[in-house]
């Protein structure tokens, strides 16, 4: 099924020139898993969505800090930081809401569009949040008092 994928996607690329080289977009989002050819440029529009997406979702519970894991982490953040996240945020955000825009009125040339411009901006943003991932593995590196984390327990 990939080689069928990669064909397809191909074909399109011969007639929208603002896609990304396949090579590329598929080591950044795994098109070549996607299951069958037909509407090709939404289904990549939706799985670079999913991935970014996930990404949006680690930033906004960062930013709610509702849960034990999220009050953790984020005490490896000074305020730069955390303004840092809220843009990070709101740029994949963005993201998101432009493709939902696209599911209103489906067309290839704007999907088109929006796969160039994506994966761009993704390249960029990656670059930004690598060391935020860092700092959310490291807040594991150190000591939790547990006894003040876990008092509503009674």
């Amino acid at each position: 099924m990939a080689d069928e994928i990669k064909a397809e996607y191909e074909k399109l690329r011969k007639k929208h020139n603002s896609l990304p080289d396949y090579n590329k977009l598929n080591d950044e989002f795994e098109i070549a898993n996607i299951d069958y050819p037909n509407f090709l440029l939404r289904e990549i529009r939706h799985k670079m969505c999913d991935k970014i997406v996930d990404f949006a979702k680690i930033f906004e519970e960062l930013i709610t800090a509702e849960s034990f894991v999220n009050m953790h982490e984020l005490k490896a953040f000074v305020s730069d930081d955390k303004k840092k996240i809220f843009d990070l945020f709101r740029e994949l955000m963005k993201i998101n809401r432009g493709s939902l825009l696209l599911r209103l009125n489906e067309d290839d040339k704007a999907n088109a569009k929006f796969i160039g411009d994506a994966l761009l901006r993704w390249m960029q943003l990656k670059k930004e949040i690598y060391p935020v991932l860092e700092k959310l593995e490291s807040a594991w590196d150190s000591d939790i008092d547990i006894k003040q984390k876990l008092t509503y327990f009674g």
